[in-house]
């Protein structure tokens, strides 16, 4: 009884997180839904953003959905290689296949940058090494011309659930290379696009 009452405790703030970022999926996702044209325009961004550094790269594949997880079918079967924790959901493709993905959501007048995925197993071009960067750039240029979008944040990396509850059981020393590899993307990214940190859970960039 103990040893389960210990194990409850230790879980709770994953589950209390995961909770509370499904709700968020949903309430944002909603807002996504009805914003299909500003989605659109956003993609164009993004996908000139790798054009100009890879001119393979070609095609991106975006969706909404109201929770976390992978996205599926009505018959169930998923159609993304990436766990999405973010309702408004980016893919560059390369040959074909899914490379890398970005999750994000509006926020009133802010671009919310949530989620930078490589997909597992995929092989990233040279060309596009600081991939990170360019869905960023992609979305600063969209910012900058849309009146109604103010800023772009990018959240730290310290706010995804990941972060502190990754797959598997990892080391000491895994875990500290997990977590500062994401600190890389996420923070590293943010401040070399010139981002500010102006909250404990994001970078700010207004143009």
């Amino acid at each position: 009884m103990f040893v389960y009452t210990v194990a409850f405790f230790a879980t709770l703030p994953l589950r209390v997180g995961i909770i509370w970022r499904n709700f968020q999926c949903w309430r944002f996702g909603k807002v996504a839904r009805k914003q299909e044209d500003r989605i659109y325009e956003l993609s164009k961004h993004v996908l000139n953003s790798f054009i100009s550094e890879d001119k393979t790269i070609n095609y991106i594949e975006y969706h909404s959905q109201l929770s976390l997880g992978y996205p599926t079918k009505e018959n169930g079967e998923r159609f993304s290689e990436i766990c999405w924790e973010a309702p408004i959901c980016f893919t560059i493709f390369h040959n074909d296949k899914p490379l890398v993905g970005m999750g994000l959501e509006f926020r009133g007048s802010a671009l919310c940058i949530w989620q930078l995925q490589g997909v597992r197993g995929a092989k990233v071009p040279e060309t596009i090494r600081k991939w990170p960067a360019l869905f960023v750039e992609g979305a600063k240029k969209f910012a900058s011309e849309t009146k109604e979008i103010r800023s772009v944040r990018v959240y730290a990396a310290d706010q995804r659930i990941s972060y502190r509850f990754p797959e598997g059981d990892l080391s000491e020393a895994d875990m500290c290379r997990h977590q500062r590899n994401l600190r890389r993307r996420y923070d590293g990214t943010a401040r070399q696009q010139g981002f500010k940190k102006v909250s404990k859970r994001y970078w700010e960039w207004k143009g």
